[in-house]
């Protein structure tokens, strides 16, 4: 992707940690490349969301 004049580079990325032992299995079965579909589907949608909000902005 080419960057300079006209061009952002974003790049949006989710993580989370805890002290919970339920939390942490639960961190590592959502990062599991089945599950890790959807999330990436989420972060895409979010990623769209906000090339329209920045594009709008320069109108």
């Amino acid at each position: 992707m080419g960057q300079g004049d006209g061009f952002t580079y974003v790049q949006l990325k989710e993580e989370a940690t805890s002290d919970s032992l339920i939390r942490k299995y639960n961190y590592l079965l959502f990062s599991l490349p089945v599950l890790s579909s959807g999330a990436k589907k989420k972060l895409q949608r979010k990623l769209q969301s906000l090339k329209q909000m920045l594009e709008g902005e320069k109108k």
